[in-house]
């Protein structure tokens, strides 16, 4: 998913740069500096007024806004350079974006399960690591028995001690960025 993830990224990223090109010579420098302004606003309007807890409402505010300024290069220049087939590309775009691909795929089981590890020290980094994903998604499944998630939990405290085992000093990194990135409810 990670390759997957970066590819959309590039290919946003390209899409825009090319819609921004073919907004400021089709349609003209002030609508589309209009059309960036108006939906930035917008957007960061839309994550003040959204997010509940108000640690996180600056940050969602400037992510919305910055994605809403995607949305407004794409509107205007899409259609500057593709005429009638911008609407399929922006489609194309919207469906296409990683998080959609992820819910889709975590319906569908997984054709290569996992097997459980015994003694994580005989996985390599690479094994170490995707098992530890693996892990997170069964734990996560609906419908997963007690006993399962028990047996995982105490899997994943093996998991732990072998990654923090192998690198102490990533492993500390690592876990500073998860507890970052996610939040703990209280």
């Amino acid at each position: 998913m990670r390759t997957y993830r970066a590819a959309w990224t590039w290919t946003l990223a390209l899409l825009v740069t090319v819609s921004a090109v073919a907004g400021w010579v089709g349609v003209g420098a002030a609508p589309l500096l209009g059309a960036v302004v108006t939906l930035t606003c917008l957007g960061v309007v839309f994550g003040l007024t959204w997010t509940e807890p108000m640690e996180h409402r600056l940050r969602l505010s400037l992510t919305c806004g910055g994605w809403f300024a995607v949305v407004a290069v794409l509107i205007v220049g899409l259609p500057a350079l593709l005429d009638v087939w911008a609407l399929l590309v922006l489609v194309a775009v919207g469906a296409g974006t990683p998080v959609l691909v992820e819910a889709a795929l975590s319906t569908v089981p997984s054709r290569r399960p996992v097997r459980p590890v015994d003694r994580a020290e005989c996985l390599s980094d690479r094994d170490l690591a995707r098992r530890w994903r693996t892990s997170q998604d069964e734990i996560r499944r609906r419908g997963c028995p007690p006993a399962t998630v028990l047996r995982l939990v105490q899997e994943r405290a093996q998991l732990l001690d072998e990654i923090q085992r192998r690198d102490p000093g990533g492993f500390d990194a690592w876990a500073r960025r998860a507890v970052a990135r996610e939040p703990q409810e209280r």
